[in-house]
């Protein structure tokens, strides 16, 4: 595994270590002044839900195909990459997060860009019911580009017997490194993925992706 650029010749590891990770946010939180706080690898890990506590034969989709993009997949994905990650936002106000992950394996992406698509699709609009209440999640896809290979920002609106919250999800693939962006109460939300595009582009800058 070289030191510098974190990667591994033998192609059973991720292309970037953590430690890379780590450096390649940190240089672009301070070349944005976004004044950020890193996500260690093992603090990111510490937040992920366990598979047990994902959606499961409790809750009720419709439609039903909609369980197989529930957490349970995105969650086993990231066992075996290396992970980092940048908190930032306004004061008194909800922290967006940024996650970084680098694969081994490749095919991993292949499932979560199948998750993608389905959230603007068939589970563009998806009703989960547990104990007898109904929560509704509606995905709008914004216009936004990066310097990644591919790119998705979804405005996402869930619906509940309490209200509503709405949260901006930017998230963008370049080879085996997958960035996803977590915007929560967005004031605007196309200018707020814009924001988050901006960050995605500087990272993956820092790490020699950003394609022309």
């Amino acid at each position: 595994l070289s030191p510098e650029t974190g990667s591994a010749d033998d192609g059973s590891r991720p292309a970037f270590s953590s430690a890379r990770l780590e450096a390649a946010v940190t240089a672009a939180s301070r070349s944005l002044a976004l004044g950020g706080e890193v996500l260690s690898e093992e603090t990111l890990r510490s937040m992920l839900p366990g598979t047990e506590s994902a959606p499961g034969a409790d809750v009720t989709f419709e439609p039903a195909a909609c369980s197989e993009i529930a957490a349970t997949a995105a969650v086993s994905a990231v066992q075996d990459a290396s992970l980092a990650g940048l908190a930032y936002g306004r004061e008194a106000e909800a922290a967006s997060v940024l996650n970084v992950a680098a694969y081994a394996d490749e095919s991993v992406l292949d499932t979560l860009d199948y998750i993608d698509e389905a959230v603007l699709s068939g589970c563009a609009e998806v009703r989960m019911t547990r104990d007898g209440t109904t929560v509704t999640v509606t995905n709008t896809r914004l216009d936004l580009t990066t310097a990644a290979d591919q790119t998705l920002a979804l405005d996402t609106v869930v619906s509940a017997p309490a209200g509503a919250t709405r949260l901006v999800v930017v998230s963008a693939r370049s080879g085996s490194v997958r960035l996803v962006a977590s915007l929560p109460a967005p004031r605007d939300p196309q200018r707020d993925a814009a924001e988050a595009g901006l960050l995605i582009d500087a990272v993956l800058a820092e790490l020699g992706l950003a394609s022309p």
